[in-house]
């Protein structure tokens, strides 16, 4: 009959880590805390880079305002007492606004946008009876009362590039005749 061994292996040894050397903290200096007027903004911003109303509150939301862009388009916007924006709102992206008591648009091209207020449905800006022309630049304004008011907060404001509509952009180039 064979005879079995065990072979025993050794178990590992755990060496202890070396302590961490000790570090001098400096002693504590008092930090000025943010003013109340600066923090706010700060921290809206932080909330919310593209200042639509992101962050305020759903139930105190009186005007939520879906941009559409048919093509590239630029715009400019006010949310309330928000800091003013503008860029280019790129073909197929939605840009969504909010506000507790103003929102502000304004579009290079109103046919190369079309906007939902509150739900009730996409229509072009250009097609709108509430858009008018503020400084030769396409707008809106909710409420719609407060059209001079967009003209106050927007009047040093150049006029808005102008961007190509969506048939052009889509229209087929002419034939040429050269042969």
């Amino acid at each position: 009959m064979p005879v079995v061994t065990h072979s025993v292996l050794p178990s590992p040894v755990v060496l202890p880590s070396p302590l961490p050397s000790p570090k001098i903290l400096p002693s504590p200096v008092a930090t000025p805390s943010p003013s109340p007027s600066a923090s706010p903004s700060v921290k809206s911003e932080k909330l919310d880079p593209l200042q639509s109303g992101v962050d305020y509150d759903p139930k105190k939301v009186k005007f939520k305002v879906l941009v559409k862009a048919l093509e590239n388009v630029t715009v400019r916007y006010k949310c309330d007492d928000k800091k003013m924006m503008q860029f280019t709102l790129k073909k197929d992206r939605i840009l969504v606004l909010r506000g507790l008591e103003t929102v502000y648009f304004q579009a290079s091209n109103p046919e190369a946008v079309t906007y939902s207020p509150n739900g009730q449905g996409y229509r072009t800006m250009a097609s709108s009876a509430n858009q008018f022309d503020a400084g030769e630049t396409a707008s809106l304004v909710w409420p719609l009362q407060d059209r001079e008011k967009l003209k106050e907060n927007f009047k040093s404001q150049p006029v808005l590039p102008m961007t190509p509509s969506p048939a052009e952009s889509t229209a087929p180039s002419p034939a040429s005749d050269v042969e």
